[in-house]
């Protein structure tokens, strides 16, 4: 699933591609590495699309009828015309939009089921049709649906993806992955057969040069924010943290610090500096566990959201997991979504309080917090030698922290 495991499908290993290069063109497959991981050991990602820099932005060129196979994360092309920062505006991001990665569910849920939110499926799902999977099995996309929703093409939530560029020589093509920024779009430009084409060589040369300047981005932001700072309130100190951290490229899936050392009555305060990522500060640690547990609820919908008919569970044992006619569509649970607590934790396992899912990428919806503001913490009591330990409810137990109160 595409939001829950952003960070897991950046991880995807690169598989070779054969290249024939001159002028003498024969179909050509391409492989562009499009995100991945820094490896097990460091949780962290790119976002980076990876190829040649060209007047500011990754660029393939290829010929018509070459396929492209994005590896680590499929971005989605646009037609032909659509700039994709004014395409992001009108019609990705925030609530409401036709590419938001969350909508409202105005179907009544399964019993003991409190999900009033879900995964869009028009992202989720993608529109490829059955194709994309192989390069025996290619997607042919030339971009001439000018139609800003229906005309891109949307490969949903997978790891690896082909694409055949069909377009006519001297059509220029936009890719993107969400948030867009300068080294997240891909620029294509179909030349002509006598031109020279992107190789494989300088596509995994980029490769080389991208992902060290992003491990480099990556030492560079831990080590700085991993030092505590605070300011001074009413006698006490509010202490500065983060739940995760992005760049334009890279997204840090750590607390930071990871551990704080704060007296009695002191306060924190996590920000939410995150792009494309989705976090949550949730407190004690076994509560945000089971919540990461059961916070995505895989539902049928018999009915669409324009029916009255509830949605039912989805059965794994079955195949398919909804019964013909009946919609599968992922809900977000409110015990993930939606801010808990009154800003105080004492400590012990009876008490929750959590900020919420946050993210440049959330919409403010009801049941669910969205956004990036800042979320505090105060601490009454202290925490003894093992510390409050905490998580982020998203991604589980990995993405943990602790705080010591003395």
């Amino acid at each position: 699933m595409r939001t829950r495991s952003i960070a897991v499908a950046m991880a995807a290993g690169l598989l070779a591609a054969s290249i024939i290069a001159g002028p003498a063109h024969g179909a050509t497959t391409l492989t562009v590495r499009a995100g991945m991981g820094f490896g097990k050991t460091i949780p962290a990602g790119t976002a980076r699309i990876m190829a040649p820099d060209q007047d500011g932005n990754p660029t393939v060129n290829v010929h018509t009828d070459d396929v492209i196979h994005f590896a680590g994360a499929a971005p989605a092309l646009l037609p032909q015309g659509q700039e994709p920062m004014s395409w992001w505006d009108q019609y990705g991001g925030g609530s409401g939009r036709p590419f938001s990665f969350f909508v409202s569910d105005p179907d009544a849920d399964s019993q003991g089921v409190d999900a009033p939110n879900k995964v869009n499926p028009t992202v989720e799902n993608g529109n490829a049709n059955g194709c994309g999977d192989s390069e025996a099995n290619a997607c042919s996309y030339d971009g001439s649906d000018a139609d800003p929703v229906t005309g891109v093409l949307n490969p949903g939530d997978t790891q690896q993806f082909y694409v055949k560029i069909t377009a006519s020589p001297n059509t220029t093509l936009w890719a993107l992955n969400p948030p867009p920024t300068a080294h997240t779009i891909l620029r294509i430009n179909v030349v002509p057969n006598g031109q020279a084409a992107t190789t494989q060589a300088e596509l995994d040369s980029a490769k080389t040069s991208g992902l060290a300047k992003d491990l480099r981005t990556y030492h560079r932001v831990v080590k700085k924010l991993s030092k505590p700072t605070f300011t001074s309130s009413g006698g006490h100190r509010v202490y500065d943290a983060y739940a995760g951290y992005d760049t334009e490229t890279v997204s840090i899936l750590r607390m930071l610090p990871q551990k704080l050392h704060i007296k009695k009555g002191d306060s924190i305060e996590w920000h939410f500096h995150i792009l494309r990522e989705l976090h949550t500060v949730t407190f004690p640690f076994k509560k945000g566990e089971a919540i990461s547990n059961s916070g995505f609820v895989p539902e049928c919908d018999p009915d669409g959201d324009g029916g009255q008919g509830p949605d039912t569970p989805a059965d794994f044992s079955a195949t398919p997991p909804c019964p013909q006619g009946s919609g599968l569509e992922l809900d977000l649970t409110r015990s993930l979504t939606e801010k808990t607590g009154d800003g105080t934790f004492p400590g012990g396992s009876n008490t929750l309080e959590s900020s919420g899912l946050h993210g440049a990428l959330v919409p403010h919806l009801d049941g669910m917090e969205g956004g990036t503001d800042p979320f505090t913490l105060r601490f009454p009591k202290a925490s003894g030698k093992n510390g409050f330990r905490y998580l982020c409810a998203l991604h589980g137990s990995f993405m943990s922290g602790w705080v010591f109160v003395k």
